[in-house]
């Protein structure tokens, strides 16, 4: 679940944090909406874009906030765009 995944956010490989962000969205938990927030800021881009469709997947509420906030700070453009899709999928344009 997400408590056990949750320390492994921190690998040092952008693959193992990408993997992490996945596994956290099949989840389905809103509990993993706290971690994939970090993931969303990563430095890595195929990380954020990964958390990107985690959220996505567990949805909720939040979700369209945390991917409007991660987009406003988003500087790499495919990560921008998943976040757009990402958001009309959540019926939620912003």
């Amino acid at each position: 679940g997400v408590p056990v995944l949750s320390p492994f956010r921190a690998d040092e490989r952008p693959s193992g944090r990408e993997m992490v962000a996945r596994l956290l969205g099949r989840t389905g938990d809103s509990a993993a909406l706290t971690p994939l927030t970090v993931l969303l800021g990563d430095r890595s881009p195929a990380v954020r874009e990964a958390a990107v469709g985690a959220v996505t997947e567990v949805g909720g509420d939040e979700a369209p906030e945390l991917l409007r906030e991660a987009l406003a700070a988003e500087k790499d453009e495919w990560v921008a765009r998943a976040i757009r899709r990402a958001l009309l999928q959540l019926d939620s344009v912003p």
